[in-house]
């Protein structure tokens, strides 16, 4: 990751992240387990479950990927039939850095669900990150529709799809209606394609003079000349793992119906 990219630099002067969508999992929070009332039973499979997904709900919005990971392949271990545990390590292997181990879990997921566009959003990036740019094209082609637009050209542009970013981002962001997140996503998608005078003036409708100078000056760094996949985890915060295993054997999603 580009060292002056970190994620506490850039939670300061950007808001057009697409972490609270990546790492926001679906969940619901189980509560703590109450032990005296387990006395002389064994908890059930999804109670079991869905302790370990809150314990892993907990670490990823502590942006902790290591433990998110093992709380999130212990809560698929325990119920491996269920979709929204295997988005959840998915997710969990994407903040770790996992990128092929990510990879592996949004397709099984994918699989099951192919209308999840968060999912294949975060396919894509994990596509990107991992240096598969074609794949990442086609999942986010596949999410055309069932995501945001605002999401889905920014995704675009941070795969080196500028110009597709732009003609998808401009009707929206120009738009009565529009709302500061999709004009600064497009305000970007103009950096990326190095048209700086239009990304300035489009981000300076809702930044304030230094507000705006930060913001060039993140997306400066953003936009030098790089692959997409140092692209992607930078724009995350996200340092690629230097070993990732795969998914355990154990997790590998089954073929037969839930």
């Amino acid at each position: 990751m580009i060292p002056f990219l970190k994620t506490r630099y850039l939670k300061k002067v950007v808001f057009w992240t697409l972490a609270p969508m990546l790492f926001a999992v679906g969940c619901k929070p189980a509560g703590q387990l109450n032990m005296s009332s387990l006395r002389g039973r064994v908890p059930s499979a999804s109670t079991i479950a869905a302790q370990f997904a809150t314990m892993g709900q907990t670490a990823m919005r502590n942006r902790n990927g290591a433990l998110a990971v093992a709380m999130a392949e212990r809560a698929v271990s325990a119920q491996p039939g269920i979709v929204r545990y295997r988005s959840q390590l998915g997710q969990s292997y994407l903040l770790a850095g996992r990128f092929a181990s990510a990879i592996q879990a949004f397709r099984g997921v994918v699989a099951t669900a192919p209308s999840d566009g968060r999912t294949l959003l975060s396919m894509a990036l994990a596509q990107a990150a991992f240096g598969q740019e074609a794949a990442a094209r086609s999942s986010l082609m596949a999410a055309d529709g069932l995501i945001g637009v605002p999401d889905l050209g920014l995704a675009r542009a941070l795969i080196g799809d500028s110009d597709g970013a732009i003609e998808l981002l401009e009707p929206v962001a120009r738009a009565p209606d529009a709302v500061p997140r999709t004009r600064q996503n497009l305000a970007l998608a103009y950096a990326l394609a190095g048209q700086w005078d239009k990304a300035r003036a489009i981000a300076g409708q809702d930044l304030s003079a230094d507000q705006l100078s930060a913001r060039m000056l993140a997306w400066a760094s953003l936009a030098k000349p790089q692959p997409a996949r140092s692209r992607v985890s930078a724009f995350i915060g996200v340092t690629p793992a230097v070993i990732d295993p795969g998914m355990p054997v154990q997790l590998a999603l089954s073929t037969q119906p839930f």
